[in-house]
């Protein structure tokens, strides 16, 4: 009889200092004024990201990310009660509340898709709750 193999993902190195990612930020150089820097992303920009930004991830977390995003969105959307949508930043309809990154996102009463890379709630309506 086999068993299935569990592996634990190794943490990131602490020495990298681009382990969680990176955005190219514009810092003109004297021969290059368009000129692009990646900047390493903290624990704290991975939890707020900005459009545009590069996150790490794991082969698992990528794997267990699609597979959640799939089976959600045979069970919700095709019965036009929610959309899913996948490593979408979202802008809550909360004031001072930062936006967030999550993975997934389930959004109730929505059936409209869009191609969305920000979803702001302060614009669709979303609940508070």
């Amino acid at each position: 009889m086999t068993h299935p193999t569990v592996t634990t993902p190794a943490p990131p190195p602490a020495d990298d200092p681009f382990r969680y990612g990176w955005r190219y930020v514009r810092r003109p150089t004297p021969d290059d004024p368009d000129h692009l820097e990646p900047v390493p992303l903290t624990l704290e920009d991975v939890l707020h990201p900005e459009e545009g930004d590069f996150i790490v991830h794991s082969d698992r977390h990528e794997t267990d990310r699609m597979y959640l995003t799939a089976v959600l969105r045979a069970r919700l959307e095709v019965h036009g009660r929610a959309i899913v949508l996948s490593d979408v930043r979202v802008a809550w309809d909360v004031p001072d509340l930062r936006p967030h990154g999550p993975d997934v996102m389930v959004i109730p009463g929505l059936r409209e898709r869009r191609d969305w890379s920000t979803f702001d709630g302060r614009r669709r309506g979303c609940d508070r709750r």
